[in-house]
């Protein structure tokens, strides 16, 4: 780390500009994994010559605010694009959630905002990585009532001391890691699950099928009430949820960023046929993010550098074939006698209806064989488990303990092979 007062000692009397110190300032760079610049309050010629070499700037705030940008930030800014920029939130203590940081990033265009608690070192080492390119990310694919499966892991992941440092997912795994992004337990996330599907069932209202077949209305309270009104800026860890955006632009992956949880949960579960779409403030209509990008390991990618523990329900390896003459389907007059009888319930052709229909639909963009892997990359096939279907989140948590089971058990068999991607991600353990 390095101040005005380290170019006095080094070099009394010279200018910041001075080639001489301009060649030691590269010397450092060269020798060292990561070398940071402290710039004074005000704009002085350190300050200018410390945000010129330096390769991104870090906007440090604390307290009650905003304040507007400052002469430095300015200057800051014109050298460096938002690519470069991060802004930092400084707490004494750390909470899930967070008041006001929306305000401090209005004036603030930056690639991404950190909350930073100085209790420990924990979220210091967290800044470190993303500043070295070895942030962790978890991200977690779609797939309804399989979703569970995304806290059990989790779990089996955090008992071994892991920190995930970025969070990012599709559909339920949007869901599941808004909960881990406000530092809930996997047990309090589980406990939403059960409020939001099994209670309140949430998918269970059906309605006249003018703009969907399930009534919205009680699914988006328990929502709401589940993230208490809290914003994805205001959220402990830096977070994401993928939706799918019909607007003729044939844009691909979505993400959400900002705004309220819930919505952001609500827009990229938003089955299509099953859910109305989701409508933004600027008048954009989302659906389920499965639609493009049901695994998103290419939108964390493109945010971070670094390892990345990818989870996903696919079907690989499952080809089905349909022994059933088509002309064999049944009208619907055919269909309502067949249904009043168990017999004609059992003479049906075996053929999924529309609930499997759509579910395989949104497999097709989860083949892990087309996912940009890096070499650190641990990606995990969840296999089926007892309970999981994907509109059924009745048995939550025999998904939850099943796959937590299956995780731990998964953990230690790459252990014992020194798995290069596990050992990326155990890196990050207290």
């Amino acid at each position: 780390m390095l101040d005005h007062a380290s170019l006095r000692e080094h070099f009394p009397g010279h200018d910041a500009d001075d080639p001489n110190v301009s060649g030691w300032l590269n010397a450092l760079e060269n020798e060292n994994e990561l070398v940071v610049f402290l710039c004074e309050s005000t704009l002085t010629d350190w300050t200018r010559k410390a945000i010129r070499q330096a390769d991104q700037v870090i906007v440090a705030v604390a307290g009650p605010g905003p304040n507007e940008l400052n002469p430095v930030e300015e200057f800051a800014f014109s050298i460096h694009p938002p690519a470069r920029r991060r802004l930092v939130l400084v707490h004494e203590r750390r909470q899930g959630a967070v008041e006001g940081t929306a305000a401090w990033l209005r004036d603030r265009e930056v690639a991404m905002h950190h909350q930073v608690a100085l209790e420990d070192d924990r979220d210091v080492k967290g800044l470190h990585r993303f500043l070295t390119g070895r942030a962790l990310g978890f991200v977690a694919a779609g797939g309804g009532g399989f979703g569970p499966a995304h806290i059990g892991i989790y779990k089996a992941f955090m008992e071994h001391g892991v920190q995930f440092d970025i969070l990012g997912g599709t559909s339920v795994g949007a869901a599941v890691l808004a909960g881990f992004a406000l530092l809930k337990s996997p047990e309090e996330v589980d406990l939403a699950a059960h409020d939001i599907f099994v209670i309140s069932k949430g998918f269970k209202h059906f309605t006249l099928p003018r703009y969907a077949l399930l009534d919205h209305i009680v699914f988006d309270e328990a929502l709401r009430r589940a993230f208490m009104g809290i914003a994805i800026e205001d959220a402990w860890r830096p977070y994401f949820a993928v939706t799918t955006l019909l607007d003729g632009s044939w844009q691909g992956p979505y993400l959400i960023r900002s705004g309220p949880i819930w919505k952001a949960v609500r827009a990229s579960g938003s089955l299509p046929a099953i859910l109305p779409p989701v409508i933004s403030d600027d008048g954009r209509l989302l659906v389920d993010g499965g639609v493009v990008d049901n695994i998103p390991l290419g939108p964390m990618s493109a945010l971070k550098t670094g390892p990345n523990l990818v989870v996903h329900f696919g079907l690989r390896g499952r080809v089905q074939r349909f022994e059933v003459d088509y002309m064999s389907i049944p009208g619907r007059w055919q269909l309502a006698r067949a249904l009043l009888t168990r017999s004609g319930r059992g003479r049906l052709p075996p053929i999924p209806g529309p609930i499997g229909v759509l579910q395989r639909c949104l497999v097709l963009n989860q083949d892990p064989d087309r996912l940009p892997i890096g070499p650190l990359d641990l990606v995990l096939p969840v296999p089926e488990l007892p309970g999981a279907t994907l509109l059924d989140f009745d048995r939550h948590f025999e998904v939850f303990e099943g796959a937590y089971q299956w995780c731990k058990r998964r953990i230690d068999e790459l252990g014992e092979k020194n798995d290069p991607a596990l050992t990326a991600i155990l890196a990050t353990r207290d």
